[in-house]
């Protein structure tokens, strides 16, 4: 079957990293740090005020399961945001 999935994404460079919010469908807002090094990464992470013990390496599919979806399964083959989701997701692209 056809998965449909729509997100949002907010990104910003700082540094040699870029640090993206992403909104998935189902899952609250989280925050990514992507660089070519850890030590970059790391020092995003102190910067936005997490120690790097808060960072962990994860996809998307394992964040969903952390949060008892499974994606693959055939109740989510049509994953989009719902209409409350649609209403926050405008009010972050409003700014």
């Amino acid at each position: 079957f056809a998965r449909h999935q729509i997100k949002m994404r907010i990104a910003y460079e700082y540094n040699n990293t870029e640090i993206v919010i992403d909104k998935w469908p189902k899952l609250a807002p989280y925050i990514e740090v992507e660089g070519p090094t850890k030590e970059e990464i790391v020092e995003t992470v102190k910067m936005l005020g997490y120690s790097e013990t808060d960072a962990i390496v994860i996809n998307t599919d394992d964040v969903y399961l952390k949060e008892g979806i499974d994606i693959y399964a055939e109740e989510y083959s049509d994953l989009s945001f719902d209409a409350d989701e649609q209403l926050e997701v405008k009010k972050y692209m409003e700014f």
